[in-house]
């Protein structure tokens, strides 16, 4: 009990935190960069309490607990980061020992095991051996409905985008779609495209949802901890981002009923 009180209060403190972040760089008042560094600094300071626990007691309820604490609807442990993934395979490891037939552990090492998966493909890359040119945009490189890789890039070349990130199972998507459509058919014409980034954690759902829509469809198999989402600054969804013709990102659309007039200047 004393341990849950710790971990709790030192949760509560870290979202309260992030919530006034995130508020104040929505409302412009804080850099893009400032608010990044604090988001990183809040959610350390809650892991510097969480790991005494995870470690102290692997195999304790509380280690579970503070694993998936969240703060502003993000999880502050990351099954991506190298150093979170240590605390995941540690009580993945002593809960599949002490409660091998137990939904959690088996969910554990599910985590551990993608975790690890993830972060062995991750390969430092030689710069200097690598062909680059300037873009006006963090380019995006992940896999449509039919299989095949689309590169944002490739889709931008002397078009105007709208990159859409989005959860195809939330209750507002349907809707949304729609009237995305209705952009897509006045303006498709006009040169605009749609670029729309799944972060659906079902992947069977995600195509049968997006197999009948006309534009550009992929999704990052990370879901909302999609690091790409994470270079966009992606805070909440949906979220919108317009390139324009020269592949410059030159807005991100923060209110919907002016989501017509930010294409047509664009355009």
């Amino acid at each position: 009990s004393t341990a849950i009180q710790a971990i709790s209060m030192a949760q509560q403190e870290a979202h309260q935190t992030i919530t006034r972040l995130r508020k104040a760089n929505e409302a412009g008042e804080m850099a893009d960069s400032t608010y990044n560094r604090l988001l990183l600094e809040a959610a350390e300071a809650y892991k510097t309490v969480a790991r005494t626990y995870v470690y102290g007691a692997p195999m304790s309820m509380a280690a579970y607990y503070a694993l998936f604490q969240q703060a502003d609807n993000r999880l502050l442990f990351n099954i991506y980061d190298r150093e979170d993934s240590k605390a995941y395979g540690a009580v993945a490891t002593n809960f599949n020992f002490l409660y091998p037939e137990s939904a959690r552990a088996k969910h554990l090492t599910n985590l551990a095991l993608q975790s690890q998966k993830i972060l062995r493909g991750q390969r430092v890359t030689n710069l200097e051996s690598v062909d680059t040119k300037e873009v006006g945009f963090l380019d995006i490189d992940l896999p449509t409905v039919q299989g095949a890789t689309k590169k944002l890039s490739e889709v931008a070349e002397g078009k105007t985008i709208l990159v859409h990130f989005t959860v195809y199972a939330s209750e507002w998507s349907p809707a949304l779609n729609m009237e995305l459509a209705a952009l897509y058919t006045k303006y498709k014409g006009r040169g605009m495209e749609i670029y729309q980034v799944s972060l659906d954690e079902d992947a069977h759902f995600w195509k049968n949802a997006a197999s009948n829509l006309p534009w550009v469809c992929v999704r990052d198999p990370q879901s909302l901890y999609s690091q790409i989402a994470a270079l966009y600054n992606v805070a909440q969804l949906p979220a919108f981002f317009l390139l324009d013709k020269k592949g410059n990102l030159v807005k991100r659309i923060e209110e919907i009923n002016r989501m017509e007039a930010e294409i047509r200047a664009a355009l």
